[in-house]
């Protein structure tokens, strides 16, 4: 049976160039996917649908946008958690954090101490001048993921060929 074989080729060139590109794919599909399941879910039914046809479609176009909006940090959760998985802190690298009250800020790892046995502490450096350490554990959520050339790719793609 050929059903998918154009999928299949694209799936193989992908896994072919690097198998963590098909990763990404594979995460930015489940994310863009899942807010058309959830309208189409909720348009199905005995209900008046119509009148929530308008609602959904708006919050379709929303999530379209925030794709373009750098500042959303939740868009693509499945994707920035597998580009923060696959990230290896190194001085220079880029953190946003929230803090309570005080909202989001960006920081930077200026420092890394590799002489705990257990696990490496960063010093990351914020914008206000203030600093902190922490372990790889409280590291990995922080990491900025906006600006990303893997993020980039799940939003828009790009050609192999071309790559």
């Amino acid at each position: 049976m050929n059903v998918g074989d154009v999928t299949t080729k694209k799936m193989r060139t992908l896994y072919e160039a690097d198998p963590f590109l098909l990763e990404v794919s594979f995460a930015a599909g489940y994310d863009g996917t899942l807010a058309m399941l959830k309208t189409t879910y909720e348009l199905e039914g005995d209900r008046l649908e119509i009148l929530l046809v308008y609602r959904r479609v708006e919050a379709l176009r929303a999530f379209g946008r925030s794709l373009l909006d750098g500042a959303n940090r939740d868009t693509l959760p499945n994707v920035d958690a597998v580009i923060r998985r696959a990230t290896t802190p190194t001085v220079g690298l880029k953190i946003q954090k929230e803090f309570p009250e005080h909202g989001l800020f960006t920081g930077f790892i200026t420092a890394i101490d590799k002489d705990h046995p257990e696990e490496w502490v960063y010093t990351i450096s914020y914008e206000d001048g203030d600093s902190e350490t922490m372990v790889l554990a409280e590291l990995e959520p922080r990491l900025s993921t906006h600006g990303n050339a893997l993020r980039e790719y799940a939003l828009w793609g790009f050609d192999l060929d071309r790559a």
